[in-house]
């Protein structure tokens, strides 16, 4: 199986046709890709194994599985571990990474570092796709309301968005290409 056919799936229809899913495009940053390799890799070559492991010296210890909390825990972490691969392998094989900005005059894009003032403070975030997506530490999905709000905006021009308070405003104050050109520049937040 390819890896075309491994993100499009097809049931047939109980009256002839075939109906056919493909996951939806995944938008990622060059940074947010390789953070999902590097999980995954993770994931499959050291939690994997570890989990395998701990299950095989649990039944060999164990007279009765069916009451060992231990093979049960060890169970569920491997499930969870399983799941997890299968989510990053979807995101990583559907993802499309956002093209480098030209110019720190470009709009906001993914992958734009931008400051926006709102209620008398300023906050920077990098716009990322939604599986990079971190508010704690400034990752601003470009799917939340806020984020589609700064998407195609230049410094200087209003937003709007609605927040759990109702609708916000804010003005797009500062806009860098991305965040390690943010880094060295400390005019940026």
């Amino acid at each position: 199986m390819n890896d075309e056919e491994d993100l499009e799936r097809s049931w047939p229809l109980p009256h002839g046709g075939v109906v056919q899913l493909r996951p939806r495009p995944v938008r990622l940053t060059r940074e947010g890709l390789r953070r999902l390799e590097e999980e995954l890799r993770e994931l499959r070559e050291v939690r994997l194994p570890e989990v395998a492991e701990r299950i095989r010296a649990v039944r060999q210890m164990a007279a009765d599985l069916s009451e060992s909390d231990e093979c049960f825990q060890a169970l569920e972490e491997m499930n969870q571990v399983q799941a997890r691969i299968a989510e990053l392998e979807l995101a990583i094989g559907s993802g499309e990474v956002a093209e480098e900005p030209r110019a720190v005059e470009d709009p906001v894009h993914l992958g734009s570092v931008v400051t926006v003032s709102f209620d008398g403070e300023r906050e920077t975030y990098e716009i990322v796709g939604s599986v990079e997506a971190d508010p704690l530490h400034g990752k601003l999905s470009m799917e939340s309301p806020l984020g589609q709000a700064l998407i195609g905006r230049r410094v200087g021009e209003e937003i709007e968005w609605r927040s759990p308070d109702g609708v916000a405003h804010g003005r797009v104050e500062k806009l860098a290409r991305d965040a390690v050109a943010c880094m060295f520049r400390p005019q940026c937040g």
